[in-house]
């Protein structure tokens, strides 16, 4: 999905409608994320901050379990044009959501690499169809929280992009 978006509001109007979206106003730190996630707080509610020239929000769904814990933060960045404004999206996941991710994904490998890859037969017409059995093994289960990232990812977007009446030329 593209990152740059053009909307004819002037920073002053588009900040406004902004500040309807966000319905929770919170920062995007550890401590705000852990109680979304294992507490609830702000279920189901678009939350973020709009802070001078760019805000930043994200979107927790525990009832549908939608989003998961991988759940992205979006990040834009308003630069004000002669006709209108111009917005800079940029994305990662929640912090909660990469911290459990990298565990798993290491904790993967080296059951991987110490199971399947590396045993006592290490000849190498044995070790490279392991290795890459093993890379395929990592490459599967990584797939599933990366998929949700994205997903929930273009929903906002496409959301944002509604409510904001952006378009993609200018």
């Amino acid at each position: 999905m593209r990152k740059k978006f053009f909307t004819d509001y002037d920073l002053k109007e588009l900040k406004s409608k902004l500040s309807l979206i966000i319905e929770d106003e919170d920062d995007d730190a550890f401590k705000t994320h852990f109680s979304q996630i294992f507490f609830a707080k702000h279920d189901d509610r678009v939350t973020g901050y709009l802070r001078n020239e760019s805000f930043k929000l994200w979107v927790y769904d525990s009832a549908a379990g939608s989003t998961g814990i991988f759940y992205p933060t979006i990040k834009g960045n308003l630069i004000p044009r002669s006709q209108g404004t111009e917005i800079q999206f940029s994305s990662k996941m929640n912090v909660i959501g990469r911290t459990v991710f990298l565990t798993f994904i290491l904790i993967l490998s080296f059951g991987i690499l110490t199971e399947i890859v590396i045993q006592e037969t290490n000849e190498l017409k044995y070790l490279i169809p392991r290795a890459l059995m093993g890379m395929l093994l990592l490459g599967l289960v990584s797939t599933v929280p990366l998929l949700l990232y994205f997903r929930t990812l273009r929903i906002i977007k496409r959301h944002l992009i509604n409510e904001l009446k952006l378009s993609h030329q200018r």
